[in-house]
């Protein structure tokens, strides 16, 4: 289901800057993993992937762990509430 999950929301996190850079490396992987499983390679969706996520000029140079998290879509809002839950509960 994750894997799903990466897929899909790669539509909506290419309007959300923060996320891109985390965003091609997941997809990259996905890609690399394919070509070593199933031996289907797709070189020029790594190129792709690496020039419009890893390379974006959008995306800020530093960044919470926690805010990225809140930024996903359809779970941030849910395990950003969690994290913030957890966060407060040990200190």
């Amino acid at each position: 289901l994750s894997l799903y999950y990466i897929e899909i929301v790669a539509i909506f996190i290419f309007f959300r800057p923060s996320l891109h850079r985390v965003w091609g490396c997941l997809l990259i992987a996905f890609h690399l993993g394919t070509a070593v499983f199933m031996d289907i390679a797709f070189n020029l969706h790594v190129l792709i992937n690496g020039m419009l996520f890893i390379a974006s000029p959008f995306a800020p140079d530093k960044m919470d762990l926690s805010q990225m998290v809140r930024e996903l879509p359809f779970l941030g809002r849910f395990l950003g509430g969690a994290s913030q839950r957890l966060q407060r509960f040990s200190n």
